[in-house]
């Protein structure tokens, strides 16, 4: 893949664009480095837009509401927002790189184990963050180190408690 370097984040980090991770209806996600830190891997959520006023508008708002999302939860069963971009028309999302999802990996009775004893942590975080992910699937639930990482924020909305 051709190498690209995306525009400063807000806090001023540049990222190197290596490999598509995925796919989805809203955007894409590239594995990436900073390059002030090459060494450490990152995912980099781009979203998919219109090039019109209408649709640079809502990609923005998408990606800020995500980014807000993921930096609401303090749980290290979901994946952190380590920076992102507020430029209107570049906006972008940075998180910790997980290399592989529940949809990725081979089951062991073990990964077993640990999905049946995590989930119900990932739902209360999100549950105390006020946040319903809707999007809750094998290919958003990363497995790093014997422990589940829920990904994809992009269609999670947040919810109060009256």
């Amino acid at each position: 893949m051709q190498r690209y370097i995306l525009r400063p984040s807000t806090a001023g980090n540049y990222y190197c664009l290596e490999d598509l991770l995925g796919e989805g209806s809203f955007g894409k996600v590239y594995k990436s480095h900073s390059l002030t830190a090459p060494q450490i891997p990152v995912a980099v959520k781009i979203p998919k837009m219109a090039l019109n006023f209408s649709g640079l508008l809502h990609a923005y708002k998408r990606t800020m509401r995500e980014a807000g999302l993921l930096q609401k939860t303090t749980s290290s069963h979901v994946v952190r927002c380590l920076d992102y971009s507020l430029d209107s028309s570049f906006p972008y999302v940075v998180m910790e790189y997980i290399p592989d999802t529940l949809a990725t990996i081979s089951f062991t009775p073990q990964i077993v184990e640990d999905t049946i004893a995590q989930l119900p942590e990932i739902i209360a975080a999100l549950h105390d963050a006020h946040i319903v992910h809707c999007d809750l699937r094998e290919k958003n639930i990363g497995y790093i180190d014997g422990k589940l990482k829920l990904l994809d924020f992009g269609l999670a909305i947040p919810f109060e408690i009256s």
